[in-house]
């Protein structure tokens, strides 16, 4: 089975989310809390609404039964799992040359990164040249 890994950020916590290039379904699983929390959907626009259901589910729970929902570990330092995920992001933050609230504001699973193709750029050309022919005739119009 072919996958493609990414990382999606959900109320501020993280999840591992996959691609299946096969089947093209897409399933994930939080990071960091209490609990093994997992969602799946089969387009990309519907991932972050049932990640975000699976979640509120989840701490739902954690609330009525009084269970702290996040992993922690060390004895007498205690640290959060999340908190080393996050430490991580701060990294690449880095080395990209951007703050942490940058890369998490631009943070989309499965986008690859990549310029402007030359016919996007004609075609972003054509429509303004048309944008600006037809604005003319506008005030023309009844």
């Amino acid at each position: 089975m072919e996958v493609i890994r990414d990382i999606m950020i959900v109320r501020g916590v993280p999840a591992v989310v996959t691609l299946n290039t096969k089947t093209f379904m897409m399933s994930g699983e939080f990071i960091g809390l209490s609990g093994r929390i997992s969602f799946e959907a089969d387009k990309l626009s519907e991932l972050r609404k049932e990640a975000g259901k699976a979640l509120e589910l989840f701490l739902f729970r954690c609330r009525q039964l009084e269970h702290h929902p996040l992993v922690y570990y060390g004895g007498a330092s205690m640290r959060y799992v999340i908190e080393d995920a996050y430490a991580l992001f701060e990294e690449i933050a880095e080395k990209r040359g951007e703050t942490l609230e940058v890369l998490m504001s631009r943070q989309q699973p499965f986008a690859f990164w990549r310029g402007v193709s030359e016919f996007e750029q004609l075609r972003r050309h054509q429509r303004e040249v048309d944008r600006q022919y037809f604005s003319q005739f506008q005030d023309d119009v009844i």
